[in-house]
């Protein structure tokens, strides 16, 4: 029984190192060494003339955590990528509020179907990133 246990302790003490030494060996994907980002779209009320919309871009576009952004004048739209750990929805809504004399609504759209790979392999990822000493 003592034998089995040691054995056992063994491998699993084997196990772990190989899955350290190959964190830390293995070669990072592009996408895994970038922030993520979210999307966010709004519905404009108030915003009625394109030269309004381009400056309204302009002064988002250049607000911490913003990525990139577009507005559409016609279509009374906007989308907004942001890092979460920047800004977040609400900031942007208010942001827009302050700079550009319109109001803005979250865009909901109905969640489809999602892929059911990213849950495993973002657990293994975010296992192999905590492994690294880098």
């Amino acid at each position: 029984m003592k034998k089995t246990i040691k054995y056992l302790l063994i491998s699993i003490a084997t196990g772990f190192v190989i899955l350290v030494i190959y964190a830390n060996v293995r070669l990072i994907p592009l996408s895994e060494s970038v922030k993520s980002i979210r999307l966010a779209t709004f519905d404009l009320k108030g915003l009625d003339d394109k030269s309004k919309a381009e400056a309204l871009q302009k002064k988002i576009g250049s607000a911490p955590g913003v990525t990139a952004c577009t507005f559409n004048a016609k279509g009374n739209i906007a989308a907004i990528a942001f890092h979460p750990d920047e800004t977040n929805q609400v900031q942007l809504m208010n942001l827009i509020a302050v700079s550009g004399a319109c109001v803005a609504t979250p865009k909901m759209f109905l969640d489809g179907p999602k892929c059911p790979v990213d849950g495993v392999f973002g657990f293994w990822h975010k296992l192999l990133n905590t492994l690294r000493f880098v």
